[in-house]
């Protein structure tokens, strides 16, 4: 275990309306605990520096500290999955508060009361990046909220009030949110980075302490650690931390396949049927090494949040690992859990907007993409085994959207999309990525009205894949619906901010570019002017995987 220096105590800030002017802050002494040396934030360009490239110096600077380390960013040793003994999880109390705090009384978060309620004093400032977190930077993190009343993430303030990791991380997600909509020459922004940047540093220790095995605490959320990692991998995502990501997710990943090992954890971690002893056992601890006691039964809203992480992971894992071309390291885990658990394929597809289905067979794709790689490399591919093999998986698409699209809901509209991307992305496994192959064309036709159906209410940033897929291939007249679906009239402002999508938009025209710039340099080079049957060969022939275009470009799919 590394030590991490933790800056303790509270920032006191005030501001003004519209937290318009600066604030100061100290930091008081907490029993218990000696002084750390104050890390000292330094905001040269904080007025003018998004907080995208305010947090590659920060990082280097913070991991650096946190780990003694010569390099400026490493993994801190309880995230790395070879060392599953080391991926703990504190005690459990079974007994439930009698009652849960109004936000006005959120500081009772400061003491371990016995009712496990933890974390830091809570500021009016903390509030409100409270009530932003929960009114606004959850829709726009997770598509499945856009449309939904702030009741429905009622479990979000239930993780705030009892894991301090999660309060902090959420809190540092919401300021930074908050900085990308105020005014770029403000005050008010740069406090928004300052909040994004203490609350991140609180969160990374904070995490080190819950992953500490020989830390006592009186209280916590039942698969926090697990809720925590998922939490933090986004965080990093978000300041483009890629390689912390990695490692709080290869975290999660570990902590999901301990918990999985546990009798009948499969189902959303649950048997409401079971007596007390055997839900004792089924609801063991997900640490490694040893059990610790477990509540009877979990409350509705720990079984939510455990559940939505869940499929946040699993969602990410198996479409970021598809980007990469490689099979999930848990998809035989993944599997179990999309196929064998009904109670969590509903809360899958609650959470994703997709049917649980199509995520198992994005993973039957790679799969086959990486065995045709190993063929060649070897030397022995087999065309007819090839095709037998894609030809099964193709039938379970089709029949896939058949079903869908004699559903008159418009809920089928998500799983539709990503069911055709995926018909299109099986075609260019087999025939290679070639715009001008028969079947990728007309799979991307046939996608096409879907595409234009989508309401406004699916967040773009849900359809990533599905659109990298689709978009990247797509020919004269097709590009029109890609085009218009990131217009930034359709977007929000945060949406157009954040950089993500535009990154995407990048890729997919780079595809573009490099597939009509072949073919005008086909014409120089052969001195023909006009469009004829050899440069429509020529085009045929051009390979375009915009997987290796994002790779190029230091981009990836993982919480797009």
């Amino acid at each position: 275990m590394v030590t991490v220096p933790n800056p303790t105590g509270k920032i006191e800030e005030t501001r003004k309306e519209k937290r318009q002017t600066d604030f100061n802050s100290k930091h008081e002494d907490v029993e218990g605990h000696e002084q750390n040396a104050a890390i000292e934030f330094e905001f040269l360009d904080a007025l003018t520096i998004a907080p995208d490239s305010l947090t590659a110096t920060y990082n280097d600077d913070v991991w650096a500290i946190q780990c003694n380390a010569d390099a400026a960013m490493v993994d801190i040793s309880p995230l790395e999955s070879a060392a599953p003994q080391s991926l703990t999880e504190a005690p459990i109390h079974s007994k439930q508060p009698p009652q849960i705090p109004t936000p006005l009384s959120l500081s009772c978060l400061g003491d371990s009361n016995g009712s496990g309620m933890h974390g830091p004093p809570t500021s009016e400032n903390d509030i409100e990046l409270v009530m932003h977190f929960i009114g606004e930077t959850c829709p726009l993190q997770h598509g499945s909220y856009r449309s939904s009343s702030a009741t429905q993430r009622s479990w979000a303030l239930f993780l705030l009030m009892r894991s301090p990791t999660f309060y902090h991380a959420s809190l540092s997600m919401s300021a930074y949110h908050m900085s990308l909509s105020l005014a770029g020459h403000s005050d008010a922004r740069a406090a928004a980075v300052h909040d994004y940047q203490s609350h991140r540093a609180q969160a990374l220790d904070s995490f080190c302490d819950l992953m500490n095995p020989n830390r006592p605490r009186s209280g916590a959320v039942f698969g926090e650690s697990l809720i925590c990692s998922v939490q933090l991998a986004l965080l990093e995502a978000l300041g483009k931390n890629m390689q912390s990501c990695h490692s709080y997710l290869a975290s999660a990943v570990q902590i999901l396949l301990d918990d999985l090992r546990q009798p009948s954890m499969c189902d959303s971690g649950t048997n409401t049927s079971s007596s007390p002893a055997q839900s004792q056992q089924q609801h063991a601890s997900l640490s490694s090494g040893t059990s610790s006691p477990a509540p009877p039964g979990l409350s509705p809203m720990e079984r939510t949040a455990l559940s939505f992480f869940r499929a946040i992971l699993i969602w990410n894992e198996i479409l970021s690992s598809s980007s990469l071309k490689k099979v999930p390291t848990a998809a035989p885990c993944y599997r179990e859990l999309l196929d064998s658990s009904p109670s969590f394929s509903t809360s899958f597809q609650s959470t994703t907007g997709c049917e649980p289905w199509i995520l198992v067979a994005i993973m039957d794709a790679t799969a086959l993409e990486v065995w045709k790689r190993d063929q060649e490399n070897q030397g022995n591919l087999s065309i007819r085994e090839l095709v037998n093999r894609a030809s099964r998986l193709e039938k379970t698409l089709e029949d896939g959207i058949q079903r869908l699209e004699g559903s008159g809901s418009e809920k089928r509209l998500q799983s539709l999309v990503f069911a055709y991307a995926l018909l299109t992305h099986l075609h260019a496994i087999v025939s290679g990525p070639l715009a001008s192959v028969p079947e990728i064309s007309e799979s991307i036709e046939r996608s096409i009205p879907v595409w234009k159906m989508l309401p406004e209410s699916i967040s773009p940033r849900s359809l990533a894949w599905p659109y990298c897929v689709c978009a990247s291939l797509a020919t004269g007249k097709q590009r029109e619906v890609f085009e218009q679906f990131l217009a930034p009239e359709r977007l929000s402002s945060v949406d157009s901010t954040l950089g993500s999508l535009r990154e995407l938009k990048a890729i997919v025209e780079e595809c573009w570019r490099q597939v009509d710039g072949v073919k005008r340099g086909s014409d120089f080079m052969s001195g023909e002017s006009s469009g004829g049957g050899r440069n429509q060969s020529l085009s045929s022939s051009v390979r375009v995987d915009w997987r290796e275009v994002m790779q190029r470009s230091n981009l990836g799919l993982l919480f797009t």
